[in-house]
This record gives C-alpha cells, sequence and structure tokens, in this order.
C-alpha cells in the first residue's frame, strides 16, 4: 500500500504533462490533492520511489504498485494514458478533513493486454447537446480506457461551404477543436463523421426537421426526391461532401479513419435497378478517400445484409439487414476495396456468436460490431469481437446517452480480458460507478443542470 497526501510530484512522458491529466488526479483525489509533473523523454509515469517495470509480452503498458509508490511504463502515449486512467481509478481517501487529507493506492502489479485492440465510441452531437456534457461524456470514455472517439455532428458544426448545413445556435470550429484537443489528451483518436447518403436532413427523421431544407428550401437538388438521401447524381453534392471531408480533416488533425455512414438509404438497398449507382458512387467515394485523402473509411453495413444469405431469417434476435435483392449486395461487394470497414449495428441481438459478423469478415473486410445501450446486447457484441476476432467493437450511443450510458460502460467492462468470462455488468453498480466517474471527472462544472447524465430529473 502506498500512502501519499498534500501535493505531490510525479515524473511523467512530456507528451502528457497536460492540463487536463493534471484535473484528472485532482477530480479523483476529491479535489482535495493537486498534482504537478515533471517531464522525461521516458514512455513512464512515477509517483515516489518506485521504479517503472518492465514490460512483458504483448503488454502495452506495466503498472505496479508497492509500499514505495507507483509507476507505469508503457509502448506509446495512449497506452500510458490508459495506464493513468487505471491508476486514476485505484486511488482511495483515508481521510478527507481539511488540513489531513490522505490517500492510498492498494498494492497492484498489472501487464496489460487486450485481445479486442479497436474499442471505439461513436457520439452524437444534437442541437441539445451541451459542450460540458460532451466532454463529460468523452472524459468518461477516457477513463474506461477507449481507444477512438467518433463525432458525429447533427446540424451542429458550423462549415464555411455551406452554412445551411448547421443551426443557427451550431457550434463553432473553435469550440469543437476544444473537445477534440481533450479526446487527444486523454490517449483517444477523434474520428469525423458524417453521413454521405442517407439521414442527409442532419435530423432525426421522426421529429420531421431537416437542417438545411428548413433554412433554404433553395437547395432542394442536392438531395433525393424524398429529401432524406443525398443526391448522388448531382455533380454538386459530390464536390460538398469533399468539401466537408476536407473541412473535418483540417479540424480534427491527423487520423487513420473517418466515418461516412450509408445508412438506411432505402431505396439504394431495395431497388436493384439502381445496384450500379450504388456501387458506382460507393466505390468511388471510398477509392478517392482510401488513395487521394490517405484515411480508411468506415461505412454501416445494414445496406448491404439480407437476412436468408446471411442464415438469420428464422432467428429469434432481430437482425438489421435491410437489402431486399442480393444482387445489390453483390454488386456492392464487387466495386468496394477490402480496406473499407464495415460497421455492423445489431441491436436486438443478444446470442453470441452476432451472425452477421463472419459472413461480413468472410467477404475479406475489417469488421466492427457495434451494439446499443442493452447490456444483454453489447455483451454479446463484445464477446462475438473476441470469439470472432475482428477489428473491434463501436459503442453506438444515438439520443439514449442520458440513459445511464450502458453501453460505453458494458463495452468497457467486458472488453477488458480480465472481464471477459465473467456475467452481465450489474445495472445499478453501473449506474453507481458511471456516476461516480462523472463526479470525479467534471471538475469545474458544478451546477445542477451539469451534475449527473441530464439536465432535469424529470420532465412535465
Amino acid at each position: 500500500m502506498f500512502y501519499f497526501d498534500g501535493h505531490v510530484r510525479a515524473v511523467f512522458h512530456r507528451s502528457c504533462c497536460h492540463a487536463l491529466l493534471r484535473s484528472m488526479w485532482h477530480g479523483f483525489c476529491y479535489r482535495a490533492v493537486d498534482i504537478d509533473f515533471e517531464e522525461t523523454d521516458d514512455m513512464i509515469f512515477a509517483l515516489g520511489a518506485e521504479v517503472p517495470p518492465a514490460l512483458e509480452g504483448a503488454a502495452e503498458y506495466a503498472l505496479r504498485i508497492t509500499e514505495k509508490g507507483a509507476a507505469i511504463r508503457a509502448v506509446s502515449r495512449e497506452a500510458l494514458c490508459r495506464g493513468y486512467m487505471e491508476l486514476l481509478r485505484a486511488i482511495q481517501p483515508v481521510c478527507l478533513e481539511e488540513g489531513k487529507e490522505r490517500f492510498c493506492l492498494p498494492d497492484r502489479n498489472v501487464q496489460q493486454t487486450w485481445d479486442i485492440a479497436v474499442r471505439m465510441v461513436h457520439l452524437c452531437v444534437f442541437p441539445e447537446t451541451s459542450l460540458t456534457f460532451l466532454k463529460k461524456t468523452i472524459r468518461l470514455c477516457g477513463v474506461l480506457q477507449y481507444t477512438h472517439v467518433i463525432l458525429e455532428f447533427w446540424g451542429m458544426l458550423q462549415y464555411d461551404c455551406m452554412k445551411e448545413l448547421a443551426w443557427p445556435q451550431a457550434y463553432t470550429k473553435a469550440q469543437v477543436r476544444e473537445v477534440i484537443d481533450e479526446i487527444r489528451a486523454l490517449g483517444m483518436e477523434p474520428v469525423p463523421m458524417f453521413n454521405h447518403l442517407g439521414h442527409a436532413a442532419g435530423s432525426r427523421l421522426k421529429q420531421g426537421k431537416h437542417v438545411v431544407l428548413d433554412q433554404n428550401p433553395r437547395l432542394q437538388t442536392y438531395f433525393g426526391e424524398d429529401s432524406w438521401t443525398w443526391n448522388t447524381h448531382n455533380p454538386k453534392t459530390v464536390e460538398l461532401l469533399e468539401n466537408v471531408r476536407r473541412e473535418l480533416y483540417d479540424l480534427f488533425g491527423p487520423g487513420e479513419y473517418v466515418h461516412i455512414g450509408i445508412d438506411e438509404a432505402y431505396k439504394y438497398s431495395w431497388d436493384v435497378s439502381l445496384a450500379d449507382t450504388f456501387a458506382a458512387f460507393l466505390g468511388d467515394l471510398t477509392d478517392k478517400i482510401l488513395h487521394k485523402e490517405g484515411r480508411r473509411p468506415i461505412i454501416w453495413g445494414d445496406m448491404l445484409l439480407k437476412k436468408d444469405v446471411v442464415g438469420v431469417e428464422n432467428s429469434q434476435d432481430k437482425y438489421f439487414c435491410l437489402c431486399k435483392d442480393q444482387r445489390i449486395a453483390d454488386t456492392v461487394f464487387a466495386r468496394l476495396d477490402r480496406r473499407v470497414i464495415i460497421a455492423d449495428w445489431q441491436y436486438w441481438v443478444y446470442e453470441t456468436p452476432v451472425k452477421t459478423v463472419p459472413y461480413l469478415k468472410g467477404k475479406g473486410f475489417d469488421v466492427l460490431i457495434c451494439p446499443w445501450d442493452n447490456i444483454k446486447n453489447v455483451k454479446a457484441c463484445v464477446d462475438t469481437a473476441r470469439s470472432e476476432g475482428i477489428m473491434g467493437f463501436m459503442d453506438t450511443t444515438w439520443h439514449t446517452l442520458f440513459e445511464g450510458f450502458n453501453g460505453i460502460y458494458t463495452g468497457a467492462y467486458h472488453s477488458d480480458p480480465a472481464h471477459a468470462d465473467e456475467k452481465l455488468v450489474d445495472k445499478h453498480a453501473q449506474l453507481y460507478d458511471t456516476a461516480a466517474i462523472f463526479r470525479k471527472v467534471a471538475d469545474g462544472f458544478e451546477g445542477y443542470e451539469n451534475c449527473g447524465w441530464k439536465r432535469e430529473q424529470i420532465e412535465y
């Protein structure tokens, strides 16, 4: 057991000596203890007299706590941040009386490896999403050791290429850049997203809003007849989407991926006469992103799945397979570069393995399995990612994020090999733990409306 009190000082790799990581220490010490960082070129964290342990095997970080101190060694800055997050969660208060503050870190010896290397969270920024709430959620993702955060702006980012892509209250690039900087500071990669086919309204269909056309109906030719899809036949639409990507790359900075959506554009998955159009548009788009823009595109997989072909037509679970004619899927598969990543969202499947995963993997693609907010569904998807040896998983949150972070917490818990074989996370324990983490990462976010998951407790 290592004890500390008052003001502490630690040696930390220079890339990690960030104000946010100092703030996280303050929060996990119940705002009673500050920390100073001494920069080093070594990929380590060292508090007290403990020597950073050697890495063994495929471990991405090693953490050791003894009576002498706490120390971490890692293979990269990102891994070092994740080791730091594990250390933060180990802090226990002994005394919080003012002037007598004392804390302890229980003995620990960890060589952390991951059999699910890519652990993404997809966050939507709606007009109702405050920056405070978004930052708290991102900090939670960092504490839970996610690797990537996908940000999708639903009319909430101001673009230069078309002002109507944003509602008047949308965030500026300067405001969003602060959020992106926090993602990087916490050791995660920010991934930009903009839907390039369906969901072109930039709003949820059931609310009937359209971010572009409600502000300027004269822009109708950029969209299909239903206004739900982009008009892929209009060269101006293709140019606009390219300009959007360019602005997102500039805002997000260097990165490996971009999510381009391509889900729920129903006519393209139902009408076989559009198969060649669909395949040409998506093939040309992804080739441009791969070869000219230097990123791997992520697409949703629902429009390429047909139930009887996948073998789930009689499943008791509800699979989302929106393709009505296999000739459509086959035409698109034949045109797609296998470096395209398919994100397979299956929200009401509870049995492992999720059968659409080996099907898509068998087509030669890297696959991300995507659960939502049901704990059983999240566990089934994480278990499938592990058993099928795929690229990883992407937890999606949509409009239900405020309901307790079921997917984010459960996905992080069961993707850790230490908890791989455990039963489902207890829902109440999850709520307690997530709320406690929120309080610790929310230093400076005081006020009733900034506490917990929602601004209010009840709705009238």
